[in-house]
């Protein structure tokens, strides 16, 4: 390939727009990279208590971190200190 041309091709039973049909596609292709990240990032996929408060707690916990995470990744928390939590 010379990388001036690249081809996919969709088969679907939706009568939409070829482009609306490949952000759909492409949209659900992406849709577990967010629970993938949290898997290995967050180790949301272990539990470390013996009791279910426990879990939970620690669950919660991870999650809140894992978002607080994204929120700062794309900028939408300040870094300066005006905002706290």
């Amino acid at each position: 390939m010379n990388g001036l041309w690249e081809h996919e091709d969709v088969t679907t039973t939706f009568d939409w727009e070829g482009e609306k049909v490949w952000r759909f596609y492409n949209h659900r292709g992406n849709a577990g990279k967010p629970i993938k990240e949290a898997e290995t990032g967050f180790t949301i996929d272990q539990f470390s208590s013996g009791s279910e408060e426990g879990n939970l707690t620690l669950q919660r916990l991870k999650l809140l971190t894992y978002n607080l995470f994204g929120l700062s990744r794309y900028g939408l928390i300040r870094r300066r200190g005006k905002y706290t939590f």
